[in-house]
């Protein structure tokens, strides 16, 4: 009985040990110490993104912990380009993508230092234990190629706002989305923090394209000319946004009302800057730079925020497979709570509205189409009418074991009849990943525990019949 016993032991140890190996990441800061140059950092490991250090060329960090350090994530405001994390005797070379947000994993060290060769604006710091990265930490995958939708907000929470829902609408019915702001936000670093939280909530992980431009003309109708003052041509902002058609050949742009939605004339002026574009962007004149790197392209569909002629109303309180059956507005509500700087400001949007459809002003479900090169829209409901998505062309292409279709010509014409594209698949795989192991998981961890209750069982049996 001895042997039985000591068999069921070690299976049960090797059941439990790929559940225990599964067990996701924590936070060690409350266990680390930091200090730049031997003085103490440790406002660096308190999760606010004001308590900030500037870095230079030669700034060196070190991190060290009582705990063994599995993964390391930081939050730049500023961005201080390539640095090395000396981790033991391995060298690990670091910031290459330019995120703000950084991840590096399986580091497996009680001692850290980080040394920076540019000027920079750190605001964060996380030690990490060993195990699966946390839902939190976000490991960014760089820009699309080509993006299905390209969304043009003008701040960093206007996608939480007047977009909002919109990023996991699109998402989960399969398509690639990229988002570029205008505005830099450089006099406020920690809104670039913001914007990175709040894209991550929505479900976006391709990296967003940040602004360029200060944030000026709040009040104005459009403030070509005080961008003009500052040495900032429109011919410029324009071949910027051009380039951005042509890098990303975007199938659907959405873009912020003519008005403004509330009046800001920089609103006003990215939408300008998204109708203008269309008419340029098939001329290798206009930017010949990006011409020349990405070729031309006119995206087939632009949809401007509040649009009235051609109208379509996206369903926000639709539940979202991709999200666990959260809808776009829900999680547009949780992504907007990452703007604390703008939260006081603009929580009013929300008000009185428990669901999208209850929206009193400047609704993120309505659109209208601006721009068509396949025709109108059909169904009224979604901005992928008459479209095929990215993915699935390559779907479609692997089926018939063909290679991919070579590059759609410029859209520059409506065809006479566009027929509706046969509607994508709409799991990712990422989310499937997921939750094959999570069950696997689930199913390992019950395993255990029945064998466990056996185990007592057949130890209560032989001791009854012991006792007897």
């Amino acid at each position: 009985m001895a042997k039985r016993n000591l068999s069921f032991f070690f299976f049960l140890l090797l059941l439990i040990l790929p559940v225990r190996a599964a067990d996701e990441a924590r936070s060690l800061n409350e266990r680390c110490d930091m200090r730049i140059y031997g003085e103490h950092a440790d406002t660096l490991l308190d999760g606010n993104l004001l308590s900030h250090s500037k870095l230079h060329y030669g700034t060196e960090l070190t991190l060290s912990c009582s705990e063994l350090i599995g993964g390391l994530y930081l939050e730049f405001s500023q961005h201080p380009g390539s640095w090395t994390l000396q981790c033991g005797e391995k060298t690990i070379e670091c910031g290459g993508k330019g995120f703000l947000h950084e991840y590096i994993s399986d580091l497996n060290a009680y001692s850290l230092t980080l040394h920076f060769h540019g000027e920079g604006i750190l605001a964060n710091v996380y030690a990490l234990s060993p195990g699966e990265k946390p839902d939190w930490v976000q490991d960014w995958q760089e820009s699309w190629d080509k993006a299905d939708v390209l969304l043009l907000p003008t701040h960093s929470d206007d996608d939480t706002l007047f977009f909002g829902g919109i990023v996991p609408w699109c998402i989960d019915k399969g398509a690639r989305v990229q988002v570029a702001y205008l505005i830099s936000h450089d006099d406020e670093p920690f809104r670039r923090n913001e914007l990175l939280n709040g894209l991550w909530v929505s479900g976006l992980r391709n990296y967003p394209v940040l602004g360029e431009y200060e944030d000026t003309g709040a009040d104005e109708d459009m403030p070509i000319g005080r961008y003009a003052e500052l040495g900032i041509s429109y011919q410029e902002m324009l071949n910027r946004t051009v380039g951005l058609y042509r890098r990303f050949k975007p199938q659907v742009v959405i873009c912020h009302d003519s008005n403004g939605e509330y009046g800001h004339g920089a609103h006003k002026l990215y939408w300008k800057l998204a109708t203008d574009a269309v008419s340029s962007a098939g001329d290798s004149s206009v930017d010949s730079d990006s011409a020349i790197r990405y070729g031309v392209w006119i995206p087939p569909k632009l949809y401007v925020h509040l649009r009235q002629e051609r109208g379509i109303v996206i369903d926000l309180d639709e539940p979202l497979r991709s999200f666990n059956y959260k809808t776009g507005y829900e999680l547009s509500q949780k992504a907007f709570e990452c703007h604390e700087s703008q939260y006081s400001y603009f929580a009013w949007y929300f008000w009185g509205a428990p669901t999208a459809d209850k929206l009193q002003q400047y609704s993120s479900r309505e659109y209208g189409l601006y721009y068509s090169a396949v025709g109108d829209d059909t169904t009224g409901k979604s901005f992928f009418d008459n479209l095929t998505l990215y993915d699935a062309v390559v779907v479609e292409a692997k089926a018939e074991s063909e290679a991919v279709p070579e590059e759609r010509p410029v859209a520059t014409e409506a065809p006479a009849e566009a027929a509706p594209a046969p509607e994508a698949d709409n799991s990712r795989l990422l989310e499937i990943q997921n939750e094959q192991r999570s069950l696997r998981t689930a199913i390992l961890g019950l395993t255990a525990l029945v064998l466990l209750l056996i185990l007592l069982l057949i130890r209560l049996k032989a001791k009854g019949r012991k006792d007897s």
